[in-house]
């Protein structure tokens, strides 16, 4: 699923394309499971994922594999002299209503502003890119 959909999603995002992974189905369909992986490895993720061995790094979903994948875009960009800055948000929308993942906000409303859309009342974290 990753290399034939995320993978050149992500590949054009850091070239500056606008790109969105949307995880659409019935409850029990396997968004989840495609999107983060098999729950016994969400105590993994939170570890210092270099130390993660590759078996497990392989049953990784869709996030944890495109977050490595714009790390090491980042770190390449880094290295050519690039300054990079990076923030990250994580909403759900189940049954109409969005909340907010990171912190968990509910019912949040989607606003129009003159620059674009934004989700209103999300949490957006500043993340280190070294």
């Amino acid at each position: 699923m990753y290399e034939k959909v995320a993978q050149e999603t992500i590949s054009e995002f850091m070239t500056g394309y606008n790109a969105t992974i949307f995880a659409y189905g019935q409850s029990g369909s396997g968004k989840t499971f495609s999107m983060v992986g098999p729950d016994e490895i969400n105590d993994q993720l939170a570890l210092d994922f270099t130390k993660i061995p590759q078996n497990i790094q392989e049953l990784f979903g869709i996030i944890p594999r495109g977050t490595l994948q714009m790390f090491q875009s980042i770190n390449e960009l880094v290295t050519q002299g690039a300054e990079c800055q990076v923030s990250c948000s994580y909403i759900e929308i189940y049954m109409e209503e969005i909340t907010c993942l990171l912190s968990l906000k509910e019912k949040l409303k989607i606003k129009e502003y003159a620059d674009g859309i934004e989700v209103d009342g999300k949490r957006n974290i500043k993340i280190n890119t070294l």
